[in-house]
């Protein structure tokens, strides 16, 4: 279609205008479905720079959550946009304030930046150019990647509503049973790993029935009036070697249940994996870890720090 300027020139360049607004519209449909995402933060795309970051996710529910806090740290210390596939896991149990839906070859097509060791901070992988996108991998396990931004992270790691009532309701069941209020208890979350761990051929050691005894007497000693909430893939292992004479409690339902309801004590014992690991940095307060975790010499030993993994405030008792 061609225009000439003339009487009606006004008219005219209206008319174009809205024509070429109509065409681009059209064109860019197929991108539109694409590609879709939200920005971290609500903050404006001006203020990013023009790469991104792709979470990458394998593991377990603990090990997704250390790969989304550590990529979104990373991003946030080369302010950069994180994305993740809207329908994640972690999207469905936490109010993640960042999508990218539709399409799969995105961050496939990204060039992949790897950790050397899964439980060890490796500064490296903050040194490239933050104009381009890349994938972060593997398991990222270090407080290190993400800890100057945790009150930024900790909105983004917000259960979804019924998961919040769910826990909240076990909680109240048990306050209920020992006619306490909630003001007047100490709750410890505990979480006992078993499963894949036990007889494992990597190095992983399994808590011992002689840790819970000093774990839960670090608290008996400092607290009054507390009750220990239990969550375990072993969960008669653990019945039968929690500590007798105090107040105990165990819950077993799915996994996102059961790390609300710990992550809604004021304290947390943990033994091994990463699962205990996020009980604990979600609910805050003091943690107790097993300080034993591997074998001398084998696979696991050579690749987790210890102060890399786990914060120094935290307390380990072999």
């Amino acid at each position: 279609m061609l225009f000439t300027y003339g009487k009606n020139r006004r008219k005219d360049i209206t008319i174009y205008s809205i024509c070429c607004a109509v065409i681009f519209w059209i064109s860019f449909g197929p991108v539109k479905k694409t590609l879709h995402w939200t920005m971290l933060d609500n903050s404006p795309r001006g203020k990013f720079n023009e790469g991104v970051l792709c979470a990458e996710f394998v593991g377990g529910f603990g090990n997704h959550l250390f790969q989304f806090a550590s990529t979104f740290g990373i991003a946030k210390s080369k302010n950069m946009t994180v994305i993740i596939k809207s329908d994640s896991f972690l999207s469905k149990v936490f109010k993640i304030n960042v999508t990218f839906s539709k399409n799969e070859k995105f961050c496939k097509q990204q060039k992949s930046r790897n950790e050397k060791y899964p439980a060890t901070y490796d500064p490296s992988l903050r040194q490239f150019n933050s104009s381009n996108s890349f994938r972060l991998g593997t398991y990222l396990q270090s407080w290190k990647y993400f800890d100057e931004y945790e009150n930024a992270l900790r909105n983004h790691l917000t259960f979804r509503g019924h998961i919040i009532k769910t826990a909240t309701n076990i909680i109240k069941q048990i306050l209920t049973k020992y006619s306490i209020s909630r003001a007047n208890v100490t709750l410890v979350g505990v979480h006992i790993r078993r499963g894949d761990m036990v007889n494992n051929k990597q190095g992983f050691v399994v808590a011992t029935p002689e840790y819970l005894s000093k774990a839960v007497d670090y608290f008996l000693n400092k607290y009054k009036n507390v009750i220990f909430i239990v969550a375990s893939n072993g969960l008669e292992w653990a019945k039968q070697n929690m500590p007798g004479n105090i107040r105990v409690e165990y819950v077993h339902e799915k996994r996102t249940i059961d790390m609300a309801t710990l992550s809604s004590c004021d304290h947390t014992i943990m033994t091994v994996g990463t699962f205990g690991w996020w009980c604990a940095w979600l609910a805050g307060g003091e943690v107790v870890y097993f300080s034993r975790p591997a074998v001398k010499g084998t696979w696991w030993d050579k690749r987790i720090n210890m102060r890399d993994h786990f914060y120094s405030h935290w307390i380990g008792i072999p």
